[in-house]
């Protein structure tokens, strides 16, 4: 079994360093950089997501557990839905159905808000990624610390590595995805996380996620947490502990059935 996992927009996997530790107790990690398959999806003739999924899949070890952050959840539980055979669990950290608010699916994002930031990103992309570090920490007890956190990455990070058209590709995938109809074709262990106070993903959302949902997979809110769940990383870590030991349990069930039926 390896943890694959997906990070979000504006960034890349070294967001994961922190809670990465822990993690390895329990499965090999897999890194998936999101933004080396856009990038070659632009290059693709099929829808960017249906082409970003696919290429995701294509790499994806068998028996993955997968955890994705923000736009990487959103990834991740496309490819849990569509590709049932490949993925073992799913665990997305403030993830919502689709990013962008429609009649359907209206906690969310409003359509005004994003075209506002999408305008700034394509005048300015320093400036509007810095706006989003801002949204990514607002309401969080740690915001702060937070805030440092993504300004060493930022900082550690070559500014050249990706390009603008990549995250700009990243941004028309959040206002793209929808998820709605996919979120009950999911039937492996899932677990879905949201913070109390994130700005960019309305927790009122999750009242909409429990009518989608199969019974069993688990919805979990965090209290005095924005958008950046996995850091610091303790707020998370007896939900994770919590969820691997049910997947551990899961598994040993299934080996004493098995034999069972020999």
């Amino acid at each position: 079994m390896k943890i694959a996992l997906l990070h979000g927009w504006g960034c890349d996997g070294r967001i994961w360093q922190s809670i990465i530790p822990f993690l390895e107790r329990y499965a090999e990690i897999e890194l998936v950089d999101i933004n080396d398959h856009i990038e070659k999806a632009l290059v693709s003739d099929k829808l960017l997501s249906d082409a970003v999924v696919g290429s995701i899949a294509k790499k994806l070890p068998a028996q993955s557990v997968l955890c994705g952050w923000s736009l990487g959840g959103m990834l991740a539980t496309q490819l849990a839905a569509r590709f049932p055979k490949k993925v073992t669990a799913l665990m997305a950290l403030a993830s919502n159905a689709v990013f962008v608010a429609n009649e359907e699916w209206p906690e969310a994002m409003s359509a005004a808000t994003f075209d506002q930031f999408f305008s700034l990103f394509n005048k300015n992309p320093a400036h509007a990624l810095k706006r989003f570090m801002l949204l990514e920490v607002h309401g969080d007890e740690n915001a702060k610390a937070q805030l440092q956190y993504l300004q060493a990455l930022s900082n550690d990070m070559d500014k050249n590595e990706v390009d603008a058209k990549v995250l700009e590709a990243g941004l028309e995938l959040l206002a793209r995805i929808d998820n709605t109809a996919l979120l009950e074709k999911i039937k492996c262990p899932a677990l879905y996380v949201f913070g109390k106070n994130d700005a960019l993903v309305p927790v009122s959302a999750t009242e909409l996620m429990k009518t989608k949902i199969h019974t069993g997979q688990v919805l979990r809110v965090l209290e005095c947490s924005g958008h950046l769940l996995h850091y610091p990383e303790e707020n998370l870590l007896t939900l994770l502990a919590s969820f691997f030991l049910k997947l551990s349990d899961n598994a040993e069930a299934t080996l004493k059935a098995n034999a069972n039926d020999r």
